[in-house]
């Protein structure tokens, strides 16, 4: 399955990592938590905003990689709709969403890197979506470098950049946020 395959491409050992909070005695268990402390989260099922929020808050140095097949169309739309370069450095694509789905909706909501798997050879990176036009943006990565960098401690700099459109207010005045528009 989906999730499973993912952790296999990472040591044994960093596999469901139970990972406690002693001032509250919260507990999480990481997907894959590597040797440097990156938690990588494999995200099949939809999540609650709550539980999305809980988990980011808990692990705080983390990455969510996103199932982006789950819907059986769902890759078909997102290909179906991918547009031309808004931004070179990082480099992001404009999308529109064609899915009935709520992909994209929900997962705006996180505010840690999200990187979504349509089954390619590439992860895209949820730069910004925009709920009402479902139109947003995106940055390829390659999955084989995503993996490489996390075993050898790099900076996940060739996939994860901060997004070219700033915060949330910069994205709304930016004249490039015109493709989510």
């Amino acid at each position: 399955d989906w999730h499973r395959d993912w952790k296999h491409r990472f040591p044994l050992e960093w596999h469901e990592c139970i990972c406690f909070d002693g001032d509250n005695n919260e507990r999480h268990i990481a997907d894959v938590k590597t040797e440097h402390g990156l938690v990588l989260e494999f995200q099949h099922s939809p999540i609650a905003p709550a539980e999305m929020k809980s988990r980011e808050d808990f692990y705080g140095n983390m990455v969510w990689i996103v199932d982006g097949c789950r819907g059986e169309l769902d890759a078909a739309h997102f290909n179906m709709g991918l547009g031309g370069r808004v931004s070179e450095a990082p480099v992001a694509y404009s999308f529109q969403w064609y899915g009935r789905g709520k992909l994209f909706e929900n997962w705006i909501l996180a505010t840690k890197p999200v990187l979504i798997d349509f089954g390619g050879a590439n992860l895209w990176r949820l730069v910004m979506f925009d709920r009402s036009s479902k139109k947003g943006a995106v940055g390829p990565g390659s999955k084989e470098y995503f993996v490489q960098d996390c075993m050898e401690n790099k900076t996940l700099a060739r996939i994860i950049r901060s997004s070219p459109f700033g915060s949330l207010e910069q994205q709304r005045k930016s004249p490039l946020a015109n493709c989510c528009r």
